[in-house]
């Protein structure tokens, strides 16, 4: 399983990371969970150490999602050259996916 979540050193989003992470252990997978949050913090470490313990592959990245290059700029550093990326679901502040570059 591979996951980017945003918002991922508090609340939410860190639930996010921590379930991701129990449910492929539970199914014996390994989750690979891109972890973005504004900046490096302890809370973000704090995370990564968490889910190292559950057996993830963590990546912490930084950038605020409400800059215009920062998505992008994330999703290039969580993926290897080649992959693709197929969304399947995405609220935006100015469009629906179908309205993104590259959005099937």
């Amino acid at each position: 399983m591979r996951a980017l979540v945003t918002g991922a050193a508090s609340g939410i989003g860190r639930a996010t990371c921590l379930r991701l992470a129990r449910d492929a252990q539970t199914a014996g997978r390994k989750a690979q969970i891109a972890a973005v949050d504004l900046g490096p913090s302890a809370a973000l470490d704090s995370l990564v150490k968490e889910l190292d313990n559950l057996g993830a592959a963590a990546l912490p990245l930084s950038g605020d999602m409400a800059t215009a290059d920062a998505p992008g700029r994330v999703v290039t550093e969580a993926i290897a050259p080649g992959v693709s990326i197929r969304w399947r679901s995405m609220l935006t502040r100015t469009g629906s996916p179908a309205t993104l570059p590259g959005a099937m």
